[in-house]
């Protein structure tokens, strides 16, 4: 079974464009904050706390951030 989640409009949003990014959803006072970060950004932050990193068949990754 595959999961779909809508996402905003960029634009409207405050972010120029989501290709090339990495999204990240964190949960704060009851609903998700989501960013769009460049690869060496995302990995500045969070790249020492990434587990059970996987592999869809389209080829992008997703993993839980501690």
């Amino acid at each position: 079974m595959m999961e779909k989640i809508s996402l905003p409009i960029p634009e409207t949003h405050g972010f120029d464009i989501y290709d090339g990014k990495i999204l990240t959803f964190q949960r704060a006072d009851g609903r998700f904050v989501m960013r769009a970060l460049e690869a060496d950004d995302f990995e500045t932050a969070f790249g020492d706390r990434l587990e059970e990193v996987r592999v869809m068949n389209s080829g992008r990754r997703y993993g839980h951030v501690t």
